[in-house]
């Protein structure tokens, strides 16, 4: 694994930080340590404080496997616990999962306007309706409104992560969005498979989703067919 390496400014470090990190790379010689960009993902962010104030900003750092923030011996003890259960869990990671229909999971994520202007720079999509209060207000919403594609991407996280989960290829979607998201919004994301084709080398999943906010209501829901390779998974019963 990449593992990205973060520090504090180390202004009242309570131990040894440096020796830490070297016995952690002794201990465990077979991942690959870099000093972390919050640009980018890695498999695990550890981030190093001095003490037990962890002042370090840690909101923006995403992770594949976890994020650790760790600010005494003690908890590079833990850590080197939590790392070693990984590394017995490398034998398990090829398994084949066992998906069945009526299989379910979720993922919820608070929107904030943040999160439209980093989706704006990456995609290009500058609609002021998503970034500009007055001209969102023209057009009678209360505010900046979330891109559709946003929103209805955590149901793309859930199908990439949970269900069917990790090997799975998105074939095709249609998406129906029901109301706006505005900043401050909680979303959760739930998708259930109804429905597995068996094929020479593959499954195709058909799963339906929908997102939900902190009011009950349901913002999109989405009909997906994702592409499920033998390799990586079987059917259950």
């Amino acid at each position: 694994m990449q593992i990205a390496i973060k520090y504090c400014g180390g202004c009242n470090c309570t131990y040894q930080r440096g020796q830490a990190i070297k016995k952690l790379k002794n201990l465990f010689p077979e991942h690959n340590y870099v000093v972390g960009d919050e640009n980018w993902v890695y498999d695990i962010w550890l981030v190093v404080c001095g003490c037990e104030k962890k002042c370090v900003e840690i909101q923006k750092l995403v992770a594949s496997v976890r994020v650790f923030v760790v600010c005494s011996e003690e908890d590079f003890q833990n850590l080197f616990k939590v790392l070693k259960q990984f590394k017995k869990q490398d034998d398990q990671m090829w398994k084949k999962k066992v998906c069945k229909k009526g299989d379910t999971a979720a993922f919820s994520k608070t929107f904030y306007w943040e999160d439209a202007h980093a989706f704006s720079r990456l995609t290009g999509d500058s609609n002021r309706l998503h970034l500009n209060y007055d001209f969102a207000q023209i057009h009678r919403f209360e505010q900046p409104v979330m891109h559709g594609i946003l929103v209805s991407s955590l149901m793309s996280t859930v199908m990439g992560t949970q269900l069917p989960g990790e090997g799975t290829v998105l074939m095709d979607e249609q998406v129906t969005y029901k109301k706006p998201v505005y900043s401050g919004d909680t979303i959760m994301a739930s998708v259930v498979l109804t429905e597995i084709k068996e094929y020479t080398d593959c499954y195709i999943g058909t799963l339906k989703g929908k997102c939900v906010n902190q009011s009950h209501e349901t913002v999109a829901e989405g009909v997906y067919h994702q592409y499920m390779d033998k390799k990586f998974f079987e059917l259950g019963e």
